[in-house]
């Protein structure tokens, strides 16, 4: 019934503000990955949009192993998120991964490809 979706996507909303935590305060990468990947599955299997819904989980999974500095990782996850961001114009979670992609092309040193995210974030931003 409508009652246990409800309930399964505000545990999934629940679940992304502790993932946000982990990530962003307490740099706990691997509990943010594990907590983002159960989202993204959650999301994949109970949310309409199905894979489209899991993007954000995605893109900040990317940002997670871009923290841990496992980058082949951080491209994967976080190129995987925007492509569905793209494909549905979702202009906030592109920019999230522009950012996301900008930091981890800096850190392999690849400063030009860095530049090109960041330049693609302020023209979505502006």
């Amino acid at each position: 019934g409508a009652g246990a979706g409800t309930g399964k996507g505000h545990q999934a909303g629940a679940r992304g503000i502790l993932g946000l935590i982990y990530l962003d305060s307490t740099k706990e990468y691997d509990k943010a990955i594990e907590i983002f990947s159960k989202w993204s599955d959650t999301l994949k299997k109970y949310h309409p949009a199905g894979i489209y819904a899991a993007k954000r989980a995605l893109i900040l999974i990317g940002q997670a192993y871009d923290g841990k500095k496992n980058y082949t990782k951080a491209l994967q996850f976080t190129t995987q998120g925007l492509s569905l961001a793209l494909e549905n114009n979702n202009r906030p979670e592109m920019m999230q991964a522009y950012l996301v992609l900008s930091s981890i092309y800096h850190h392999l040193g690849n400063n030009d490809s860095a530049y090109e995210y960041l330049v693609k974030y302020h023209i979505i931003k502006d």
